[in-house]
């Protein structure tokens, strides 16, 4: 009877093991999620600051270890208006960082030139998230820093460069079925138009 009982207790003992790490596992998840939109609306009030932009996070709200707290460092920087500390901690994080990540990175890297007006460093910034976006398939961070690029040659007066640019956008939302993201191409390259002075064609 003794055996028994504590073969039962064993078991009982293994299963509110499981019982409370899965909770664990879905607090935690929960907390990080919240974590997310925290960031992505704190980051939504920043890149409004700055005109047309548009910000890309990818998989860095996933992100763990090193890259995780490099980024969040980051963050925190680029909500104070610290740009040069926020760059400092994203490259940190892309010596850790890879693939959609490092796409992600250099848009943040990119934000943070735009703002204080270092158009040349931002563009390369760009570019380059651009450039490892469509090596690694990341439609929507290539058509995120497209956007970008787009809006920089258009503050340096360069109203066809970004044209050429918000229209490659507008192509991978248009084959993606990205709604929102087609309006917005819509609505910039109808800006730009009007820049032009060509407004039958902004309509």
């Amino acid at each position: 009877m003794a055996e028994v009982l504590g073969i039962v207790l064993g078991v009982l003992g293994i299963v509110a093991a499981w019982y409370f790490a899965w909770r664990y596992y879905v607090s935690h998840k929960r907390d990080l999620d919240e974590q997310a939109r925290e960031q992505a609306r704190k980051l939504d009030e920043i890149t409004l600051q700055v005109g047309r932009l548009t910000a890309y996070l990818g998989e860095l709200p996933k992100s763990t270890g090193a890259v995780r707290t490099d980024y969040g460092a980051g963050m925190t920087a680029m909500e104070a208006s610290r740009w040069d500390e926020a760059i400092s901690h994203f490259e940190a994080a892309m010596k850790q960082a890879a693939g959609n990540q490092l796409v992600a990175l250099l848009n943040l890297i990119g934000l943070c030139h735009t703002t204080p007006g270092r158009w040349q460093e931002a563009l390369a910034s760009y570019e380059e998230s651009a450039r490892l976006a469509e090596r690694f398939g990341d439609k929507e961070g290539r058509a995120n820093a497209l956007r970008n690029i787009g809006a920089i040659h258009e503050s340096m007066g360069e109203v066809d460069k970004a044209l050429a640019c918000e229209e490659e956008a507008l192509m991978i939302h248009r084959a993606a079925g990205q709604k929102l993201g087609i309006a917005s191409d819509l609505g910039s390259i109808g800006l730009i138009y009007e820049t032009k002075g060509e407004l039958d064609k902004a309509l």
